[in-house]
């Protein structure tokens, strides 16, 4: 959106060290028929230190102008191993879903169907695993799945899909 860019274009303003930036989740309310608040939450990478910094942002976005307004990011601490493990989950879980959509190109919906199990296989791999269901129609497949997911560049690989 507009808003990640002008928060991106903001955070490396105040903090020039910022690396890459991932956006981790937001949340909209309508201000008026053409503005929208954005209030979310990101992540950026320090190129000094190699280490994760939370961010939460706001910005207004217009729909008529395109225009992002009133952007302020605010630093809310380093990223720590909880973070850094559903971070993990969740890329995996858009890997594995934008896997299984290809697979199964008239699925409706992917559901995620156990809590995913994680396992360390090196100091940025994280291997990611779990069942999952997958909705075409009237007809739903189950399937189990893993991932790993490499922390230092935000990439995921390996990315498996099997029957149930």
């Amino acid at each position: 959106t507009s808003c990640h860019a002008a928060a991106t274009k903001q955070l490396r303003a105040q903090v020039p060290q910022a690396d890459r930036v991932q956006f981790l989740g937001e949340q909209l309310s309508q201000l008026s028929t053409a503005e929208t608040a954005v209030t979310g939450t990101a992540q950026y990478l320090n190129r000094n230190t190699s280490t994760w910094t939370k961010v939460s942002y706001t910005c207004a976005y217009n729909a008529r102008s395109g225009q992002a307004s009133n952007v302020m990011v605010r630093e809310t601490g380093l990223v720590g191993q909880d973070d850094l493990a559903q971070a993990a989950i969740t890329a995996c879980q858009a890997a594995v879903s934008k896997e299984a959509r290809s697979r199964y190109p008239n699925a409706a919906a992917v559901k995620f169907t156990s809590t995913p199990n994680r396992r360390q296989a090196s100091g940025a791999e994280t291997i990611v695993s779990g069942s999952a269901q997958v909705q075409t129609g009237n007809d739903s497949r189950s399937f189990g799945y893993e991932c790993t997911y490499n922390s230092r560049s935000s990439q995921t690989s390996r990315v498996t899909i099997g029957s149930g």
